[in-house]
């Protein structure tokens, strides 16, 4: 099991916006399943989102449905999608 972060800027006055578009991508990336997901906000500027996904199982699929459901839901909404820089940890 893995955890995956991912984290990204945004822009000056949207991140009102950027905030419900990843508590929507959260949704749709873990309802039915068993992973344990949240939304973080950097203290201070510039502002920076972090999702955070606890006990992916297979973190190779899991990323590239994560991509297709971002790129999905910021077209939708027709929003700029952010550089999204993901890391994977794992326990030791």
């Amino acid at each position: 099991m893995s955890d995956i972060y991912v984290y990204y800027h945004c822009p000056g006055d949207s991140i009102s916006n950027y905030k419900e578009l990843g508590l929507l991508l959260i949704e749709r990336l873990t309802t039915g399943t068993t992973i344990q997901a949240g939304l973080y906000r950097k203290k201070g500027p510039p502002q920076t989102l972090m999702e955070v996904y606890r006990d992916v199982g297979n973190e190779q699929t899991f990323c590239e449905l994560m991509a297709t459901e971002a790129v999905s839901l910021y077209q939708k909404h027709m929003a700029t999608i952010p550089d999204r820089h993901i890391e994977i940890f794992s326990a030791l």
